[in-house]
C-alpha cells in the first residue's frame, strides 16, 4: 500500500524544514554560504510577492519540495509560475510526490485567471527529472541558460 501524500503551501514555521532540504538539495555547493540561504529563505517565506514554497508530506513528515516565483510575460498579459528547487528526499523518489506537488500548483493556477502557465527548467543530461515532467504533461524546449552570478561566481569549466 502507498502512503497518501498531502501538499500544501509552506508558512513561516516551516523555516527549519526548508533550510535543512535546501542544504540537503545543494549538497557541497552551499558551503560558507549557509547564513545567506538562512537569510533569503527567512525573507521569502515572510513576502509572497517574492514567490512561495510548496510541501509535499507523507508519514508524519516532509518529502519533497518546490519553489514558484513569477514572471510577468507581456505577450500573454498574464503571470508565468516558475517551478524551481525541486526537491524529494531519496527514499521518496519514484513515488509520486513531484506528481502530487505538480497536481497542486496546476490546480491552483488555472484557477487563477492572472496565471497564464507553469515553467521550469532543468539540465538537459537530467533524464529522470525530464521524464517527470513530461509524464505530467510538460514539453522540455532545448535552449541554453545564461547567466552573471555575482554570489557563486562563474561555473567551473
Amino acid at each position: 500500500m502507498s502512503a497518501t501524500i498531502s501538499v500544501r503551501k509552506a508558512v513561516p514555521a516551516d523555516l527549519d524544514t526548508l533550510f535543512q532540504l535546501y542544504i540537503d538539495n545543494g549538497g557541497g555547493k552551499i558551503g560558507q554560504k549557509r547564513d545567506l540561504l538562512w537569510n533569503g529563505l527567512s525573507k521569502l517565506t515572510s513576502s509572497p510577492d517574492l514567490g512561495f514554497h510548496i510541501l509535499a508530506e507523507a508519514e508524519g513528515r516532509v518529502v519533497g519540495m518546490l519553489r514558484i516565483c513569477f514572471e510577468w510575460s507581456p505577450y500573454r498579459d498574464g503571470t508565468f509560475w516558475w517551478v524551481e528547487n525541486v526537491y524529494v528526499v531519496p527514499d521518496w523518489r519514484r513515488k509520486g510526490v513531484y506528481s502530487a506537488m505538480h497536481k497542486h500548483i496546476h490546480t491552483e493556477a488555472d484557477a487563477d485567471p492572472a496565471i497564464c502557465g507553469i515553467r521550469l527548467y532543468t539540465d538537459e543530461d537530467n533524464h529522470g527529472a525530464r521524464r517527470t515532467y513530461e509524464s505530467v504533461g510538460m514539453n522540455g524546449y532545448m535552449m541554453e541558460f545564461f547567466e552573471i552570478d555575482f554570489v557563486y561566481g562563474p561555473r567551473p569549466t
